[in-house]
């Protein structure tokens, strides 16, 4: 986390708290001049909540992270239930092949008219049309932080279809898109 790029809420709050309090605006100054720092975004992750500590206010940081993860962990949650659901209700035309946490390598079966003509003159003629049943396989990921199993490793190095689901309400009309 130290040598990790600062965040936008990290700044925001380092500025809030400068504007807020001017006096703590000379004791970021030093800090900055003891490490040799121009501007606030070449700080690091690690130096902004030092920085933050120093002043007082890494606990308010600390906070609205853990505020913003669980929202986020709410809101996967969520999708992966839509997504869990609509499965459910069409599961004649998807087979889940394999799964691990946020990721799932699906069949999508699609069912594609064949036209078989002959049209020669010597023998008799003929035209069929038959109905064929094909599959569709598709990498669907929740989010990003996931680890494939060796088989989805697989087809992702053989440059199978991903898709990213990124909104509940578009979870059916991705998924019925897939062709």
């Amino acid at each position: 986390m130290s040598n990790e790029a600062v965040c936008d809420i990290t700044i925001s709050a380092l500025k809030d708290l400068l504007k807020n309090f001017p006096r703590k605006k000379s004791g970021f100054q030093e800090y900055c001049k003891e490490n040799m720092i121009i501007e606030m975004e070449e700080l690091s992750e690690g130096m902004a909540l030092e920085v933050l500590e120093m002043l007082d206010s890494a606990s308010y940081i600390r906070v609205i992270r853990a505020k913003e993860q669980a929202k986020r962990a709410l809101y996967d949650e969520e999708l992966l239930n839509a997504f869990n659901e609509y499965l459910a209700d069409h599961n004649d035309d998807f087979i889940i092949v394999d799964q691990v946490k946020n990721c799932y390598l699906l069949n999508k079966r699609i069912f594609i008219h064949v036209q078989t003509k002959n049209n020669n003159s010597v023998f008799q003629p003929f035209e069929r049309v038959n109905e064929n049943m094909y599959f569709i396989t598709v990498i669907v990921k929740l989010t990003e932080d996931f680890t494939p199993t060796p088989l989805i490793s697989k087809f992702m190095s053989r440059n199978c279809k991903i898709i990213k689901l990124n909104h509940i309400d578009s979870v059916g009309m991705v998924l019925d898109r897939i062709s």
